[in-house]
C-alpha cells in the first residue's frame, strides 16, 4: 500500500452560511438542509428558537446516542431503552450581553453526559460497548481532544 488515497484518509465537509435580509437570522447550509439560528446563545426562558450553542450541544450529545445506536446494529446488541443528558456551564455569560466591566471570553467547562442504557449486557461488557462506540464518534473525539468531556454510561436494570 505505498500509494495513499485521500479518500480512504478523509472525507470533506462544507457548510455555507448567510445572514437573511434583516440581519436577524443566520441560515446554514449543508449539503441536504439548512438549520436556521438567531442567536448565539438565548438568557430568555421565552425564546422559541435554536441558538447555536442549543445546534452544538445537541449535535454533540445526539452524536453520542447514534454512536451507540450504530454499534449496536453492527454488534447486533439489542438496546431496549436509551437516553442521554448533557450538561455544560458557559463561562462569563455577563460578557455575551455586554455587562460593563466584564471582559473574559465566553467558553465551555465542564461538559458531560451522562447516557442510561438498557441492553442484555454485564457492566464490563457494556463499558467496553460503550468505549469501541465513542471511538467512532467524530464530535465526542474533537470536544473531548479540545475542551474535555466525560461521558458516564449508566446501566439501567
Amino acid at each position: 500500500m505505498g500509494r495513499d488515497i485521500y479518500e480512504t484518509r478523509f472525507f470533506d465537509l462544507s457548510l455555507r452560511a448567510v445572514s437573511d435580509e434583516h440581519n436577524a437570522k443566520i441560515k446554514v447550509f449543508t449539503d441536504k438542509r439548512v438549520l436556521e439560528m438567531d442567536a448565539q446563545v438565548s438568557f430568555d426562558t421565552e425564546y422559541a428558537g435554536v441558538s447555536s450553542l442549543d445546534h452544538f450541544l445537541g449535535g454533540l450529545l445526539g452524536g453520542v446516542l447514534l454512536a451507540l445506536l450504530e454499534q449496536a446494529r453492527h454488534k447486533h446488541v439489542c438496546i431496549e431503552d436509551l437516553e442521554g443528558r448533557l450538561t455544560a456551564k458557559l463561562a462569563n455569560p455577563l460578557n455575551l450581553l455586554r455587562v460593563q466591566g466584564y471582559d473574559q471570553a465566553p467558553d465551555l467547562q465542564d461538559l458531560r453526559i451522562v447516557v442510561y442504557v438498557y441492553a442484555e449486557m454485564g457492566e464490563d461488557a457494556l463499558f467496553r460497548f460503550c468505549q469501541e462506540a465513542l471511538a467512532l464518534s467524530p464530535l465526542y473525539n474533537c470536544v473531548k481532544r479540545t475542551l474535555g468531556l466525560l461521558v458516564d454510561v449508566k446501566r439501567l436494570l
